[in-house]
């Protein structure tokens, strides 16, 4: 069995669209697959840019990048926890934290590594 590779990233809420939420997001592939997905998404950076980022991006780019992104041979995993006001951000990001593992466990992933 190959072994599978991932990146994640996450989001504290916006007052204005979603507030008291958290949102962690995950894709994973096969090995196999992962210089193809890093080569892909390499191409979507624009002259200077060092690496994608939503809130940075028009509307007409993050199409592409959304179209770019779901032609990949990945897997996605999306968790999303939104409360009421008394909640700690802390707790919100634990509880996803919680969810994401037990997630990418169903997927076949075995390992975790944090980065930064």
């Amino acid at each position: 069995m190959s072994m599978r590779i991932g990146w994640g990233d996450e989001s504290g809420s916006d007052s204005a669209r979603d507030p008291n939420t958290y949102i962690l997001a995950a894709v994973v592939t096969g090995e196999n697959q992962a210089d193809q997905v890093r080569d892909t998404m390499r191409l979507l950076l624009l002259r200077g840019q060092r690496k994608l980022h939503w809130h940075d991006e028009q509307d007409k780019r993050r199409r592409l990048i959304s179209e770019t992104v779901a032609t990949l041979p990945v897997t996605a995993v999306v968790v999303v926890r939104s409360t009421g006001p008394g909640e700690a951000m802390e707790r919100r990001r634990r509880k996803c934290m919680e969810r994401m593992l037990s997630e990418l466990s169903e997927c076949g992933q075995t390992e975790i590594i944090e980065i930064g």
